[in-house]
């Protein structure tokens, strides 16, 4: 069985505000209505533009990550992304 270490890289987090398209307008005065049909989501944060969530990804990426985990905001509509990298322990 390997032994890995998990070596902490970042948080980057994702609030409400990053998320506002297509919840608020261009000028960021008006709420948008988006009507979720037949949707089995139980987040109450809004979805992540994939172009965003890929450029989470390319940072983490370039910090050496091998893996990201993804949680909800604990007080506010929002996530966050923790970096990380595994090592193989019998490598050292």
């Amino acid at each position: 069985m390997a032994k890995y270490k998990e070596i902490f890289l970042q948080t980057i987090e994702i609030d409400e505000l990053d998320l506002n398209f297509p919840y608020w307008n261009e000028e960021m005065t008006k709420e948008n209505e988006v009507v979720h049909m037949n949707n089995p989501v139980l987040s109450e944060s809004p979805a992540i533009h994939i172009d965003d969530l890929k450029n989470i990804i390319k940072t983490s990426e370039s910090l050496g990550a091998t893996h990201i985990y993804i949680s909800d905001h604990c007080d506010h509509h929002g996530y966050e992304f923790d970096a990380v990298k595994y090592e193989n322990l019998e490598n050292e």
